[in-house]
Formats: C-alpha cells, structure tokens, sequence
C-alpha cells in the first residue's frame, strides 16, 4: 500500500523523531500494525496529555480525503501511546471507544495505596 501520498518516508522520519520499545514492537507485530502506518497515525492524529503519557488518536475524520477507503479503515480509531520523559513509544492498538476511555482518565496516576 501507498501511504506516503503527501509525505516521503523521510519526512516522516523527520517529523516523528521517536523510538519503538521493545514491547511497542513485539504488539506493533502481533497487532499486524506496520511501523510506517504508526509513524503516519503520529502524523494525523489528536493528542491528549494524561498521566504522564501522550496518547495519540486517529480519528477517521481527520484523516485526508485523499486517503483510500482501505488506508482509512486502517488508520481510523489506532491509539498510540508514548511517553513524555524519553520520546519512546510505549504501544499501539485499535479502540472504537479509545476518545471516551482516554478523555475519562484522571489526569495523574493515583500515588495512594489503599487497604485491602
């Protein structure tokens, strides 16, 4: 598939300076989610900061005209989630419901330890 219809793959590799953990590629792989179809969910895609994580949504409306029917459906509603500290991403999945599960989460980790 063609997916660099407005940018290059060195364009992308310009803009998204980020790198893959370990467990980022194994679920990239198990997922059947290519690097550079991640590398362009980064580009088209809303963020949210949450917990000390940045997570990334595509919306099928922000996706280009441009775009195939088949590019869309495998872009629209992918989540990638990476860390603010080091630029690292941490995983990557598809979620119809991902904009109403993150907007939901507080926004810091609860640091609290409660009896059981």
């Amino acid at each position: 598939m063609d997916y660099y219809k407005f940018y290059s793959p060195e364009d992308i590799a310009e803009q998204v300076q980020l790198k893959h953990s370990n467990h980022s590629r194994a679920r990239a792989g198990q997922r059947a989610l290519p690097m550079d179809l991640i590398q362009l969910a980064l580009l088209y895609s809303i963020s949210f900061f949450k917990q000390g994580l940045i997570f990334y949504v595509v919306k099928n409306s922000d996706l280009p005209n441009s775009f195939s029917k088949r590019e869309k459906h495998e872009l629209k509603n992918m989540v990638v989630i990476v860390s603010s500290k080091n630029n690292e991403i941490i995983t990557c999945y598809k979620n119809k419901k991902a904009m109403h599960h993150i907007k939901k989460k507080s926004k810091r980790l609860s640091t609290k330890k409660y009896a059981a």
